[in-house]
């Protein structure tokens, strides 16, 4: 999965891949799509400490393939 931790921390990041028209790209490692295997995570940790969950959106890549 496309997880990356937060040394130090128990925390974690996800990496969601979409290609250059917009779809999701599967997890290399179970060609399921990350989001699917993020939201599997949380239904499975509702008796955690997680309260906040962030979503960062980046259009960089495609603005410099114009």
């Amino acid at each position: 999965m496309p997880v990356v931790k937060v040394e130090g921390t128990p925390l974690n990041y996800y990496f969601i891949a979409f290609d250059k028209d917009g779809n999701e790209r599967p997890n290399p490692d179970s060609n399921e799509p990350t989001s699917q295997e993020i939201l599997n995570i949380l239904s499975k940790e509702k008796n955690t400490d997680i309260t906040d969950i962030f979503l960062r959106l980046n259009h960089l890549f495609r603005e410099l393939a114009k």
